[in-house]
């Protein structure tokens, strides 16, 4: 005589609980699918904001170094756009340029008053803000002392100061607003005396970085992952753009990583575009186009992805 089951020993079969697991294996496996994707999403995507990023201030150096191109440089005699040199040559215009400027670093301070020199003397305190207008005092925090200066005469842009034709500074003062303008002290750094009309009101002040070199020049160009520029190492797998002043042998530095192509081509006076000018002085706007591409998340992402970004620049110091 069988014993009758009771409600306590009733349970799941073997074959349910292999069914369970296996629909719950299904649902945690396309749980973690999800998940791996919006990682790989979210990691890519981060990249390509810091590519825009990049980008961006690639576009900003190139524009202001090219709004300042041909500040200050004397009349009729170097343009804006520097001329090929070396060999090879630089530049070949169509991948990297080069800029002729008073200041590569754009430290530029208009003086407002230079004092009556009745005798010669070692140095000199110009006044760079009048004084009913010193609510500007940051005017002279782009100066130290131990900076070399040129002192150019704008509507020329001749320089006023024979011999070595640059300046020290020896001491800077903020100021005081409507009581004490912000002023700089110079000397000549051949140790020579100051004379008479040696500088006047509306002279320029020119921040230099190397004073046996003049018109500055400012470099553009990409450099190939692993190399190390100032430095720093460009990361692996990409290019970076880089900023050089004065020539080959001149201070350099990283100004944007995740480049991928940097591309000029130059509008003239008859409204022509090319890549290649013969006339640099008929240069009349620059166009920059920069292609950045993601590296680190390639991978993950399927293969890189690119964005460009352009802009046109009017040179506004052309003489």
């Amino acid at each position: 005589m069988k014993k009758a089951r009771g409600a306590r020993e009733q349970g799941f079969s073997l074959v349910e609980l292999l069914m369970v697991t296996a629909m719950l294996g299904l649902v945690m496996a396309a749980i973690y699918s999800t998940f791996l994707t919006h990682q790989k999403t979210a990691f890519s995507q981060g990249e390509v904001v810091e590519v825009q990023h990049n980008l961006r201030a690639a576009l900003d150096y190139l524009s202001r170094d090219l709004k300042m191109a041909g500040v200050l440089l004397p009349t009729g005699t170097t343009s804006p756009i520097a001329a090929a040199a070396g060999s090879p040559a630089f530049p070949n215009y169509s991948t990297n340029i080069a800029l002729n400027t008073a200041s590569a670093e754009g430290r530029l301070a208009r003086i407002e008053g230079a004092p009556a020199i009745n005798t010669p003397a070692t140095t000199m305190t110009l006044t760079v803000e009048a004084p009913a207008k010193a609510d500007t005092p940051n005017i002279v925090d782009g100066f130290a002392i131990g900076d070399n200066l040129r002192l150019i005469r704008p509507v020329d842009g001749s320089q006023q100061v024979a011999g070595t034709k640059s300046l020290l500074v020896t001491n800077t003062s903020r100021g005081v607003f409507g009581t004490t303008a912000p002023s700089i002290t110079v000397s000549k750094s051949d140790g020579t005396s100051f004379t008479a009309g040696d500088a006047i009101s509306s002279d320029m002040l020119a921040k230099v970085a190397d004073v046996g070199t003049y018109p500055m020049t400012v470099r553009y160009y990409l450099a190939e992952g692993g190399v190390t520029v100032g430095g720093f190492a460009c990361p692996a797998n990409q290019k970076c753009l880089v900023r050089q002043v004065n020539g080959e042998a001149g201070p350099a530095e990283i100004i944007a990583t995740n480049i991928a192509s940097l591309r000029f081509s130059y509008l003239n006076d008859s409204y022509g575009e090319t890549v290649v000018p013969t006339d640099l002085a008929a240069i009349r706007a620059v166009r920059i186009t920069v292609q950045g591409t993601t590296a680190r998340t390639t991978v993950l992402s399927g293969g890189a992805k690119l964005r460009t970004a352009t802009t046109l620049v009017k040179l506004r110091n052309r003489r």
